[in-house]
């Protein structure tokens, strides 16, 4: 149960109480795997019947390291493009939460907007504010009818976040993760940016980072 791998690799458990904890009379790692689930518990694949009460099925997500399993649903920008497709070449946004080419799309949990050090709940909240800001920014003008990330900003910005994100132990360490594309490449998922910093560059909204459609 010892890390293998540097500090920060994964996300750090910031108590003194796990690996005691693995230790207790009343609990069993068993790292063989699971084959089956049976009727009274679950079947290892070395062969042991174990009889559960619970199974809490907790086996990690995909979150951007696999793009044809990031978006469940096709979404199609102007000139027919399909975000779909262009995100597994290469997954880009304006600040992880609007894409460029494709009007009035919004999204939480965009691109290189996950935390790998504290509450995801906050960087959330500071997504869904600045949507929450935009659609109103449109509602309040009867000439706009949509609005879309300027390309140039956006450029600007994935520079940034690459150029941040070379400094990190997550891009640097030699690991397989969720927030890696197909787990050993380009960090898709995790943001480069302190707290702070992620928050107040979203708090506002700026109609000029926008080209807006009537």
């Amino acid at each position: 149960m010892m890390p293998d791998y540097e500090l920060g690799c994964r996300r750090v458990i910031p108590t003194n109480a796990y690996l005691p904890a693995l230790a207790l009379g009343n609990v069993d790692v068993d790292i063989s795997g699971i084959e089956c689930i049976t009727p009274n518990g679950i079947r290892t694949k070395d062969g042991k019947e174990i009889s559960l009460d619970v199974i809490v099925y907790a086996t990690g997500y995909f979150a951007y390291s696999d793009m044809k399993k990031a978006l469940t649903f096709e979404v199609r920008g102007l000139g027919g493009r399909s975000l779909n497709s262009e995100w597994e070449a290469e997954a880009v946004s304006f600040k992880g939460i609007t894409v460029s080419g494709y009007p009035n799309y919004f999204k939480v949990n965009g691109p290189n907007t996950g935390s790998g050090h504290s509450s995801q709940i906050s960087y959330m909240e500071a997504a869904t504010d600045y949507i929450v800001k935009a659609i109103c920014a449109v509602k309040r003008s009867r000439r706009i009818k949509a609005i879309d990330a300027r390309r140039d900003l956006q450029d600007a910005y994935m520079a940034d976040m690459r150029r941040k994100m070379r400094k990190t132990v997550w891009q640097n360490a030699a690991c397989t993760a969720f927030y890696r594309k197909n787990m050993t490449g380009e960090v898709t998922s995790l943001s480069p940016e302190p707290v702070t910093r992620f928050i107040l560059s979203r708090k506002w909204f700026r109609m000029s980072d926008y080209h807006p459609m009537s």
